[in-house]
């Protein structure tokens, strides 16, 4: 009996430490793949305002996507429909972006415009023409300078560092689209 109980306890050892061994190397295996996609498992908390933040240019991308396509459509101006064209090619490629970051964090974003471009699209809704290209360019003016005061204070304010990232790389893109906007004068 005590061969047999020595036997049982050898072998109860043997798979023990093989246990041991898949459990490390299925272990190391996972850190590193983890460590490969960082950004996809990224887990850092997100202040509340953070998270403001995030919704609130969700909702300001989708808003944009849809006044340019509105414009690519509707107005007079081949220099307004281009601008709408470019408006809804960033905006997307920006909201794709901010969607990767928000599902790093099991974050759901909303996909439709606030209740204020809701209202703007309405209103752009019903205009052709020159009349169309005045008001798009307006808002878009408003809104971008609204955009750049926003994302100009976050970058002082956004500690997550993917958050950070997307917050530098979307700024002078802002920038840009508020520059070209002052300088478009629509129905001359």
């Amino acid at each position: 009996m005590t061969k047999r109980k020595g036997a049982l306890a050898l072998g109860a050892a043997i798979a023990l430490l093989g246990t041991m061994t898949v459990n490390a190397a299925a272990a190391q295996s996972w850190r590193a793949y983890r460590g490969a996609n960082a950004a996809r498992y990224h887990r850092t908390a997100l202040t509340a305002g953070e998270r403001m933040f995030m919704r609130t240019v969700a909702q300001a991308n989708a808003g944009e996507v849809l006044a340019g396509r509105l414009a690519a459509q509707r107005a007079s101006s081949p220099e307004v429909k281009m601008m709408g064209r470019q408006m809804v090619q960033d905006h997307s490629a920006a909201g794709r972006q901010l969607r990767q970051v928000a599902a790093s964090h099991r974050i759901a974003l909303p996909a439709a415009p606030d209740r204020h471009d809701r209202a703007v699209l309405a209103r752009l809704s019903r205009l052709r023409g020159a009349a169309f290209d005045r008001a798009y360019v307006q808002a878009e003016r408003r809104d971008h300078a609204q955009t750049v005061r926003l994302f100009e204070r976050e970058t002082q304010r956004v500690q997550d560092p993917l958050l950070k990232t997307f917050v530098l790389e979307n700024l002078p893109v802002v920038q840009r689209h508020l520059e070209h906007f002052q300088r478009v004068q629509p129905g001359r």
